[in-house]
């Protein structure tokens, strides 16, 4: 693993690295693996299934859940209170199916009465709570840190950008229509258009790489906007505020602060 990327970068993951979900549910599957090995006993031999069973479970309700939850509001929250808000929705999600999963393999009971399974499940989450957070930030501090896992992908020249569509519009689910801008989301990559939107598994400075230098610009460490789509720009203190064709305001970060003023008086002097 290489060292930290620069402060623009968003995420370690890049075409042809491991991609997010092998990274995860390998992580899992080993750690599974190995708390079933040390806690397994010859009164307990399912241990070695039990454990695993239930990490991939939990790798499952943590990537599904913060998948969804980056659709939504708290896209626009930091990345660590993103993650903490999707480790906290799984831990309630997956407690009822770790208990009896335990109660499966014997290592839990069911209560003597109904009244009484309220509290063993919130005994139960409140074991699993603590460990399955912190494990799940762990797994995501190479991205936190802006670490990655392979040697830096060299920029095409632009012709060649020209004359080939970028990769990442061309891939299975992203959308169609006319480029607007490209948002990072932790390992993933929100591509909208003037048509739709969708969530890439893409890293935003190979995308920003595969594009024409002249058609848009970075404006943020986690934006970049088409030329095209922009409608208007407003300084906002040090930094600034840019407005797209569609409404919707994109913030300009004050490390890019220049070079957006730049970019769109051209575009305007040019049109």
């Amino acid at each position: 693993m290489n060292g930290p990327a620069p402060h623009d970068q968003a995420g370690p993951f890049y075409p042809g690295d491991l991609s997010p979900r092998r990274y995860f549910f390998s992580i899992a599957i080993v750690l599974g693996v190995l708390f079933g090995l040390l806690g397994g006993s010859d009164d307990n031999p399912l241990s070695i299934v039990q454990w695993p069973l239930q990490a991939i479970i939990a790798i499952t309700a943590l990537v599904t859940l913060h998948m969804g939850l980056i659709r939504t509001f708290a896209s626009r929250l930091p990345s660590i209170w993103q993650l903490v808000l999707s480790g906290t929705a799984a831990s309630v999600l997956i407690t009822p199916i770790f208990y009896f999963v335990d109660v499966l393999f014997g290592q839990n009971q069911l209560p003597e009465s109904i009244p009484a399974m309220p509290l063993a499940l919130l005994e139960e989450w409140a074991g699993i709570y603590p460990l399955l957070l912190l494990a799940w930030i762990a797994m995501n501090a190479p991205m936190l840190f802006g670490y990655r896992l392979r040697q830096q992908v060299t920029k095409p020249s632009q012709e060649a950008a020209r004359a080939f569509a970028p990769r990442f519009l061309s891939l299975p689910d992203a959308p169609r229509g006319a480029l607007q801008y490209l948002k990072a989301e932790l390992h993933y990559l929100k591509v909208v258009t003037d048509q739709s939107n969708a969530l890439l598994l893409y890293n935003l400075r190979d995308a920003i790489a595969e594009l024409p230098e002249d058609e848009g610009v970075q404006c943020h460490r986690s934006y970049w906007v088409h030329l095209d789509a922009v409608a208007g720009y407003r300084k906002d203190g040090r930094q600034g505020v840019i407005t797209t064709r569609t409404g919707e305001q994109i913030p300009v970060s004050r490390n890019y602060r220049v070079a957006v003023e730049e970019a769109v008086q051209e575009r305007v002097a040019a049109s």
